[in-house]
C-alpha cells in the first residue's frame, strides 16, 4: 500500500510541477522559457534552470491564489510569482537579509512590464495586478532561492 501512495503522490507532484512551469513560461511572456522535460532553458535571456528551495522563502498574499517558482542562472536567482485572482499585496520573506537590492519586474499580462528597485531586507512587498506576474531578480551573491 505504501508503494502505491508514494507512486500516486509522485505522479500528482509531477503533473503540478509541469503545469506550474508551463504557466510561468506563458505568463512571463518570454522572459522565462524552460523545457518541461529537462527543467532548463532561458531565464531573462540567460541559460537557467528550475531551482526549488522552498524552505528559504515564504510567500503570503491577501488571497490564496498565488503560485511561485524559483530559477537559477549563472549570476542570479529569479523568483517568479503568479497571481491568479484579483490585485493583491504579496509579502515575500527570506530566511535572512539580502545583501544587495533586488530588482522586481511586474507584468500585467498584456505585454506591459515595469521595474521596481527594492531595498535590501529580509522581506519584500510587491503589489501584484490582477492575473499579474512578478519576477524578483536576486544577484547570485545575495540569492536565497
Amino acid at each position: 500500500m505504501t508503494f502505491w501512495v508514494d507512486w500516486i503522490s509522485a505522479q500528482q507532484y509531477t503533473i503540478c510541477l509541469r503545469w506550474l512551469i508551463q504557466e510561468v513560461n506563458l505568463r512571463s511572456e518570454g522572459k522565462i522559457a524552460v523545457d518541461l522535460g529537462t527543467l532548463t532553458g532561458t531565464v531573462l535571456g540567460k541559460r537557467g534552470q528550475v531551482a526549488l528551495k522552498p524552505d528559504e522563502v515564504r510567500l503570503t498574499a491577501q488571497h490564496g491564489q498565488i503560485n511561485w517558482m524559483g530559477y537559477r542562472t549563472e549570476d542570479a536567482r529569479v523568483l517568479a510569482v503568479l497571481n491568479h485572482d484579483a490585485a493583491t499585496l504579496a509579502s515575500i520573506n527570506f530566511s535572512s537579509a539580502l545583501s544587495t537590492k533586488p530588482n522586481v519586474l511586474i507584468g500585467s499580462g498584456h505585454g506591459s512590464w515595469h521595474q521596481e528597485n527594492k531595498s535590501s531586507a529580509s522581506s519584500l512587498e510587491i503589489a501584484l495586478p490582477p492575473q499579474g506576474c512578478a519576477l524578483v531578480v536576486l544577484p547570485f551573491h545575495s540569492a536565497h532561492l
